[in-house]
Order: structure tokens, then sequence, then C-alpha cells
């Protein structure tokens, strides 16, 4: 679940936590304003709006757009400093905490991860992940949505679809967590479906053993592991 708090610009609060949580965050940052769905999430950052299920081609009036570094211009009318999102961790301390991400961050960070996948806007993403990980929003997602590729948004993670998604849209770059990719790889449609347009998949979030990433190998794509950090917002490596 998404919600958003109204404190004179934009601020996210990225749910995902169990109750104790976000009981806590509630008192110590106060009221946790609005649901709202990932669309009204990525509307609000003037990216664009997402539909659940929907192919996303921001490819219009963009085919100029081969090079990797050149990028949507900013909103000028704020400044890049200005927080846009508060993403909960408790990686370093145990209970979460509010790292307080901004314009600048969350640009360079697509720029970043553009980079790190070789990303163009000839790619087809597919994010099944939820939004309140970073790993599910700025690995891939937003990156790909900054460098005008095509984007497919499932509202949660079901192998046989992702499968028949990767043969039908022809999905080329992918971002399973471990216990995702043993889904689908230990799925009985694995060796029958066509994964022959991917040319990339990447890991991370916990131990990434050799066994997760051996299936994808060896059918011939190349399995990258990352890791990612909230405060900073992956792929830091």
């Amino acid at each position: 679940d998404y919600t958003i708090q109204d404190l004179g610009n934009a601020h996210f609060l990225l749910l995902g936590y169990k109750q104790r949580d976000i009981v806590y965050r509630t008192r110590r940052e106060g009221t946790m304003g609005i649901r709202a769905r990932a669309d009204a999430v990525l509307k609000a950052t003037g990216i664009g709006k997402i539909g659940f299920g929907e192919n996303i081609n921001t490819r219009d009036g963009l085919e100029s757009m081969k090079n990797p570094l050149q990028s949507i211009g900013p909103n000028h009318d704020m400044p890049d400093a200005t927080p846009v999102m508060i993403a909960y961790t408790s990686g370093s301390t145990g209970l979460p905490k509010g790292a307080v991400l901004t314009h600048r961050t969350i640009h360079y960070a697509s720029i970043n991860a553009v980079q790190v996948a070789e990303m163009t806007c000839e790619d087809h993403i597919l994010t099944n992940l939820p939004m309140f990980h970073v790993g599910g929003l700025t690995v891939q997602t937003l990156p790909a949505l900054h460098i005008g590729a095509s984007v497919t948004i499932h509202r949660d993670f079901d192998a046989a679809k992702t499968l028949r998604d990767f043969e039908s849209k022809r999905i080329t770059v992918y971002l399973p967590l471990p216990k995702v990719s043993r889904a689908l790889t230990n799925h009985p449609d694995w060796h029958n479906t066509d994964i022959s347009s991917l040319r990339i998949t990447q890991t991370g979030s916990t131990i990434v053993p050799m066994s997760v990433m051996t299936p994808w190998t060896e059918r011939g794509i190349p399995a990258q592991q990352i890791y990612g950090l909230t405060e900073a917002l992956p792929p830091v490596i």
C-alpha cells in the first residue's frame, strides 16, 4: 500500500511493514496522509500515470532518445533538493527509519540504474515487485520511464502470468528477488517458455546463492547480482 502526506511538496510514505512498525512510524512522523495507488504516486512525481497490468509505453515522442545519459527534463519549478519521498528501512537500525530522498537523488539513481543495465528506450521492463520496496520502484521501473522504455506492471506476482508475459510481451530486462526467481525456474512452464528476448536479469536484496542464478545462465540469460541501499537508492553496486 502507498500513502501520501501533504507537506507543501509531495512526500511519500511507502508502506509494507508489520502493524507494530506502522504504529511506531505514526507516533514518530505524525499522520500518515491519504492512501493512494502506485499510479497516483508516480503521477505526483510528474513522471506519469501507471496502469496495473497494462503496457506503459513512454516511447512516443522519444524516438531520438538513444543515449542512456540523455533524460527527460526535470520540473524546473521545484528545486532539485526538494524531498519527494520518505522510504522506510530498518536495515541498519532494527526499527524503521525514514530515508528522505530528493528529486536529485531519484534523478541520478535512475541514470545510474540505466547505466548498470545498459537500458535504452528499446527495452521492455516487467515489474512485479511491490513499490513500497525501492527495488520495485527505483532499480528498473523509474529508470525505464526515465529513458523512455516500455514498462509492464503486475499488481502482484504470479509465476505463470510472468512467464506468459516474458514470451508474449518480449520482456528484455527483469528483476526477480531470489524467492521469486526460484518460483519461476521451478514452475512447470519454465522450460517450455521462450525467454530469448531477455538480455539481463538482476537480483539482490538478500543472499543470492549460485543455485538462484544458474537456471538463468544455463538458458543463456546473464544474471547480475546488484546491491541496493534505501538511503542512497539502488543500485549502489
